[in-house]
């Protein structure tokens, strides 16, 4: 295309210089230029338009552009098995123009399935094996048809009934579909004929049976008989007699109550003769009378030798002391009693506990006061509270009880000269008076102790002064 158009733009060029040559030298024209198509553009090449002046022949050529294709759109076509087909295409309506991107899809050809043959039944006719296409379902090679079988009877017997089961009366059916020809009746069941069997007892030794019924047609037990086990002896114990002193006696037997069986036979006891018991003497109580000793037989219990009543001997009387109550503890009144036989005369009455008594005051140790019952019973025991330390004229005392916790100290001196040396002393708390002298003079034989410091701790030898 790019060729043919630069030839076209050669052509046009050398048909302007000529005009040009040619109209060189004459006078210059008002040119009217005429058109016309030289050449058609077409979709794919340029075409060319001349414009030529009708007065002096003068002429000139456009470039016309090539139209391009005018497309339209055409629809796939599938292929099937025997036609082919086409993929989408487009072609171009400009006529003359035969621009195309159609391709061919060749036929696809038949897919095969087999269509199995049918057997043909008693009373429905088969199919022999065909083929056909699984995509267009076209018969490739067509099924025939296969003519029924027919039946074949076989004839059903007739079954009996019996007591419990119906029968059936004769019928016919296919051997081959199982199709029920002639059906069959049910025939109903007889049903039993009893006979009853009758109960055995069962004696002592001999297992018996209870009642029963059996069928007398077809001997089925309808009421089992059941196994009654023997019953074994009723075994009765004819009691021992027991010899007496004078009169033999029998050993223990055994019998059955039933059958009268003899199952442990009594033998003879030779009579015993008597056994003498000694019966003690009973001494006679305070209300109550007493016996002698005597004799009698322990067996027969006959009387050898009497016992003679002791008269009754009367009460001693005894005085049972009154018990005084306690704090805690009930009291008793004074009573009385038997001391032979233990019977109360006078029952003794319970006195209530009195409870303790504190009314007495407070008491009071070295360390505590406290309400004390004359029983010992404390309550409200609390630690003495100090009034202050004792001095050389005052006792420590407890501010609730007035139990002196430390007694004073006595009076201090410190104007004494012994051998030369101050020291101090303490005068003993039982010292009614002194007077200071030339020398110490105490009333009442008391000593005094002197010390060369105030603490007491350097202690020289105590005189006495009389």
């Amino acid at each position: 295309m790019k060729k043919n158009r630069f030839w076209l733009t050669l052509l046009v060029m050398l048909s302007v210089l000529i005009l040009v040559l040619t109209a060189c030298g004459k006078k210059e024209c008002e040119h009217s230029y005429v058109d016309s198509v030289m050449t058609d553009a077409t979709c794919i090449s340029d075409g060319v338009r001349m414009f030529t002046c009708s007065e002096c022949g003068d002429n000139y050529t456009k470039i016309i552009p090539a139209l391009g294709h005018d497309i339209e759109t055409h629809s796939a076509k599938a292929p099937t098995c025997t036609e082919s087909g086409w993929d989408a295409y487009e072609t171009c309506k400009v006529e003359g123009c035969n621009y195309t991107t159609f391709k061919v899809v060749i036929a696809l050809g038949h897919t095969e399935v087999i269509d199995e043959a049918v057997a043909p039944t008693c009373t429905e006719s088969g199919l022999t094996e065909g083929i056909h296409c699984s995509v267009c379902s076209e018969v490739i090679v067509a099924q025939e048809t296969v003519k029924e079988n027919g039946h074949i009877e076989v004839v059903d017997k007739a079954v009996y009934p019996t007591c419990t089961e119906t029968g059936l009366t004769a019928g016919k059916h296919c051997s081959i579909c199982n199709e029920v020809l002639v059906a069959q009746l049910v025939v109903k069941e007889n049903g039993h004929t009893e006979v009853v069997d009758e109960a055995v007892a069962p004696t002592c030794t001999e297992s018996g049976l209870t009642e029963g019924k059996h069928c007398s047609e077809c001997n089925e037990v309808l009421v089992a008989q059941e196994i009654i086990k023997e019953k074994g002896h009723s075994v009765v114990v004819d009691e021992a007699v027991a010899p007496t002193c004078t009169e033999s006696g029998l050993t223990e037997g055994k019998h059955c109550s039933e059958c009268n069986e003899v199952l442990v036979a009594q033998e003879i006891i030779k009579e015993k003769g008597h056994t003498v018991v000694v019966d003690e003497a009973v001494e006679p109580t305070c209300t109550e009378s007493g016996l002698t000793e005597g004799k009698h037989c322990s067996e027969c219990s006959e009387v050898l030798v009497a016992q003679e009543i002791i008269k009754e001997k009367g009460h001693t009387v005894v005085v049972d002391k009154a018990v005084a109550p306690t704090c805690t503890e009930s009291g008793l009144t004074e009573g009385k009693h038997c001391s032979e036989c233990n019977e109360v005369f006078v029952a003794q009455e319970i006195i209530k506990e009195k409870g303790h008594d504190y009314s007495h005051g407070i008491s009071s140790n070295a360390t505590h006061h406290y309400y004390e019952c004359e029983c010992g019973h404390i309550k409200d025991k609390e630690a003495h509270i100090s009034s202050g330390a004792a001095t050389a004229t005052s006792n420590e005392v407890c501010t609730v009880c007035g139990y002196v916790i430390n007694k004073a100290v006595g009076i201090l001196f410190n104007t004494l000269t012994v051998n030369g040396s101050d020291v101090y002393g303490k005068v003993s708390s039982d010292t009614t008076a002194f007077f200071f002298k030339d020398e110490i003079t105490m009333v009442g034989g008391a000593k005094y102790m002197v010390s060369t410091n105030i603490t007491g701790t350097g202690i020289l030898p105590a005189k006495a002064i009389d």
